[in-house]
């Protein structure tokens, strides 16, 4: 059973990177993009299919030097501190799987809009807390698969089927506590913050439907597994 969850997984997270690139590239333009918690910088090298001036913050030191390597200009800094660009520096940010991992997401969310041009384009994912999978294992009263990794002392805490059950931090490459998720939030819930930024939302493109093949997430992002958005900064303050 639980070979057969990882899969699904690994499929569903296949198909978020796709949904990402394809977010991206259209609603995109050339120039200034940032990554917000690049790591290594190879995932963001693969996004951009355009003449892209590539910029990333990424906290630990060691994962933003391999950036660099990669012609990424970095920065080393939390995400929960203000951003060190000026406001209106950037015609796109980008940002996968980070959200979850903060507790002031406002601030997060607030320094998106600052540092983004008039007219500028968000790209965000994350995971979904809504997914029917999730529900399922709250019916089961386990924990929810998106809320297991909350303690250094073992992950997949509550859920008998989490795909890193019994592991530590250190096991997943000497991570610390910061990668546990913090805040989860639902498409709509999600939506509904930006939008109080003052974000349009162009599109939400949702991947993995646990049991059922990763494409129907694009069906119904309200239950899929991941899902990531595309909103604009207005071009008027």
């Amino acid at each position: 059973m639980k070979k057969l969850f990882l899969n699904l997984f690994h499929k569903a997270y296949s198909l978020n990177e796709k949904n990402i690139i394809y977010l991206c590239r259209f609603f995109g333009k050339a120039g200034k993009w940032l990554d917000l918690g690049c790591d290594d910088g190879s995932w963001t090298e693969r996004i951009a299919d355009k003449n892209v001036q590539w910029y990333g913050v990424e906290i630990v030191s060691k994962r933003a030097k391999l950036a660099a390597k990669r012609g990424i200009k970095v920065k080393v800094s939390s995400l929960e501190a203000v951003l060190p660009y000026v406001s209106h520096t950037f015609d796109l940010v980008h940002s996968n799987q980070v959200i979850e991992h903060l507790f002031n997401i406002d601030l997060f969310i607030r320094e998106i809009y600052r540092v983004l041009k008039p007219g500028g384009v968000l790209i965000l994912s994350t995971e979904n807390p809504a997914s029917w999978h999730n529900i399922f294992a709250l019916l089961l009263g386990w924990q929810m698969f998106s809320a297991t990794n909350i303690s250094v002392k073992k992950l997949g805490v509550g859920n008998p089927l989490a795909i890193h059950r019994d592991k530590t931090f250190n096991d997943l490459g000497g991570r610390t506590e910061a990668w546990g998720h913090n805040k989860l939030l639902t498409p709509y819930a999600l939506a509904d913050l930006l939008r109080s930024y003052q974000f349009k939302i162009l599109k939400i493109l949702g991947s993995g439907y646990h049991p059922l093949p990763a494409i129907l997430g694009k069906l119904d992002s309200n239950h899929s597994h991941f899902y990531s958005v595309a909103a604009r900064k207005p071009n008027r303050q």
